[in-house]
C-alpha cells in the first residue's frame, strides 16, 4: 500500500462474495481517515457492490433475451406472444409470413388485430389459463385460407399468476399436399390394378 500510495482499501461484496476492491489515496488535506469516514466509505462500497451485481444480472438477462429472440426468429413456426393486457410483445417473421401481416406494425397492437383463431386462443389462455391445442384451423385473409396447427398457452410467473400468453402455429399446407399426392398415387395404383384385372379377363 505504501508503494502504491494507498491509504484505505475497501472490499466490494455482493451476496457475501468478494467481487472487487476500492483503493483510496491519502486525503488532500493530509488528515487521517476517521471512523466516520470509514463508515461512510463502507456504506458506499456496499451500495457499489450491489449496483455492480445488478448491472451484471441485467447484462445476463439482455444476453438471454437476445438469444431467445434469435431462436424465435429462426424457426419456421409462427410465434406470437402477448402481455397480461393482451398487447402483442413478440411477432416473429414466420408469423408475419403465415398471417400476411407486417411484423413491425403488429408490435404493441392488441390480440384483436390478429386472425380470429389466434386472437381467440390467446384470449382464452389469458383469461382461463387453459392450454388449447387445435390440430387444424384455417387462417383466413383477403387473399387465401391457410391450414395451420395451433397451440396457445398461458405464460405464468414464479407465483403462478398469468403474465401473458403465447401462440405457436405451423403451416399444414405441405402436409396437405403430400396427403393429396398420396391419395392420388393410391387411386392410380387402384386403377392400374383394375385395368390389369380387366385385361386379364379379356
Amino acid at each position: 500500500m505504501r508503494t502504491l500510495n494507498w491509504s484505505v482499501v475497501l472490499p466490494l461484496f455482493a451476496e457475501s462474495a468478494l467481487i472487487g476492491t476500492i483503493a483510496l489515496g491519502p486525503k488532500l488535506s493530509g488528515d487521517p481517515y476517521y471512523r466516520e469516514d470509514l463508515n461512510l466509505l463502507m456504506t458506499l462500497a456496499n451500495q457499489t457492490g450491489i449496483a455492480l451485481k445488478n448491472a451484471q444480472r441485467y447484462r445476463e438477462v439482455v444476453v438471454a433475451h437476445e438469444y431467445v429472440a434469435r431462436i424465435v426468429a429462426s424457426i419456421d413456426s409462427g410465434v406470437v406472444a402477448v402481455n397480461a393486457i393482451g398487447q402483442i410483445t413478440l411477432f416473429n417473421e414466420a408469423a408475419a409470413h403465415l398471417t400476411r401481416l407486417d411484423a413491425a406494425d403488429m408490435h404493441r397492437r392488441f390480440a384483436a388485430a390478429l386472425p380470429k383463431p389466434l386472437s381467440e386462443g390467446l384470449n382464452t389462455a389469458l383469461h382461463t389459463g387453459e392450454v388449447m391445442r387445435v390440430p387444424e384451423v384455417a387462417l383466413i385473409d383477403a387473399a387465401a385460407s391457410r391450414p395451420v396447427i395451433l397451440t396457445t398457452s398461458p405464460v405464468r410467473d414464479q407465483s403462478g399468476a398469468i403474465t401473458g400468453a403465447v401462440a405457436v402455429f405451423s403451416d399444414l399446407t405441405p402436409v396437405k399436399e403430400l396427403e393429396h399426392e398420396r391419395r392420388k398415387a393410391e387411386r392410380l395404383a387402384y386403377f392400374e390394378m383394375l385395368a390389369s384385372g380387366i385385361a386379364h379377363e379379356i
